[in-house]
């Protein structure tokens, strides 16, 4: 063989070496679909329009800070200096629970603002 393959400890199918997209190489459709919705979002009034809906309802906005906006933000769940995370039993009752949530939440809202006003 001219060159040599690196044993990984996992099965690989060398006829199908090289083939396919380079990491970081995005696909193909993925591409094209992404651009078709950018590109209906301009001309449906693109931020003007988007900002408009928003302050149409209150509940439009929280839609906003909910569901659309987060998903810019890039997330990783990690313990406590990238440590991996560690887990606890805690008593199964309706105070712990709500305590639990409440220490996630801030953990989460630590991250990042949001500026969002509405509950």
């Amino acid at each position: 063989m001219a060159g040599t393959v690196q044993n990984t400890g996992k099965l690989q199918n060398l006829t199908n070496m090289g083939k396919g997209r380079k990491k970081g190489v995005p696909n193909k459709v993925t591409a094209a679909a992404k651009s078709v919705i950018a590109e209906a979002a301009e001309k449906l009034g693109g931020v003007e329009r988007l900002v408009a809906w928003a302050k149409e309802d209150p509940e439009n906005e929280g839609k906003f800070w909910s569901s659309i906006y987060p998903k810019l933000i890039p997330v990783q769940v990690t313990g406590e200096d990238g440590a991996p995370i560690q887990y606890e039993q805690v008593q199964n009752d309706a105070q712990s629970f709500e305590s639990a949530i409440a220490g996630i939440a801030a953990r989460i809202g630590a991250g990042a603002t949001s500026g969002n006003t509405h509950h």
